[in-house]
């Protein structure tokens, strides 16, 4: 293990299919797939894509009873806990997997991306590869400095794959989703801003917009689902939003045992 660094954990279980929580929305709580870094951000950002050497601990899911992987409908395919000598590696907050579950791309709440391979052994999660850095870039075409603006949170594919394409990432604390065009050397400048609602404003600084996602199918499609990580109606459930598409407006999650929201994904169906 390196004495220097930061690690994370990754897991994912089975592709079957999940029942959805709400209407066009699968939802993950707070105890969700990534943990975020373990240390501090960095102060400085990334001014151009580096290569990262990571070193990885395959993670039960239960320590005291690894055969045990069957959760309901849901097969744990495996974990692992990453750790790479730089400052800049950690603290992922939205990821995107390639058809094939093998190309990941996410991005950090340092205003940073990452782009992986995944290995596997058979069916089980076993290592990652090929690991790059870089900075997600603002407007002006540099790397996002300020603390305030870089704290990239949801991300959604909105076009092509994990190589080359257009995603939605949402920020907090400076509340905002753009539209980012990315290749496997540049994520950025946006192209777009998605707008928000003007309830969004009600949103704490570091509570903002946690999870994007896009609905591709059904009556819903064209859709951007976004929700804050603990914004709350008179209710007590938390609140987000439908933008755009057929039926723009509020929608509301039951929070279920404390936990705050921390990513969305739509599914194939429209889910």
């Amino acid at each position: 293990m390196p004495s220097a660094g930061n690690s994370t954990e990754v897991s994912f279980p089975s592709r079957r299919a999940v029942p959805a929580l709400v209407v066009a929305l699968f939802v993950v709580g707070s105890l969700g797939a990534v943990a975020s870094s373990l240390i501090a951000k960095p102060a400085d950002v990334l001014e151009r894509p580096i290569r990262a050497r990571v070193t990885v601990i395959p993670v039960n899911f239960d320590r005291d009873a690894p055969e045990h992987i069957q959760f309901g409908k849901l097969t744990y395919r495996g974990g692992l806990n990453l750790f790479a000598r730089s400052r800049h590696f950690g603290g992922f907050s939205g990821i995107a997997l390639d058809a094939s579950g093998t190309t990941l791309l996410a991005v950090t709440d340092a205003g940073s991306w990452m782009r992986a391979t995944l290995d596997y052994d058979g069916r089980w999660l076993k290592g990652m590869a090929d690991v790059t850095l870089g900075p997600i870039l603002g407007h002006d075409g540099k790397p996002l400095a300020i603390d305030a603006e870089r704290d990239a949170e949801g991300f959604a594919l909105a076009a092509g794959d994990t190589l080359s394409g257009a995603a939605l990432v949402s920020f907090e604390r400076e509340h905002r989703i753009l539209r980012y065009p990315f290749d496997i050397k540049r994520f950025g400048p946006p192209t777009g801003v998605v707008p928000l609602p003007k309830e969004a404003s009600a949103m704490v600084a570091n509570q903002g917009l946690e999870a994007v996602a896009l609905i591709r199918a059904g009556r819903l499609k064209g859709s951007v689902v976004a929700f804050s990580e603990r914004l709350k109606d008179r209710n007590g459930n938390l609140k987000g939003w439908l933008i755009g598409g057929p039926a723009a407006g509020t929608i509301t999650v039951r929070r279920l045992g404390g936990f705050d929201i921390t990513d969305a994904a739509g599914l194939p169906d429209g889910d």
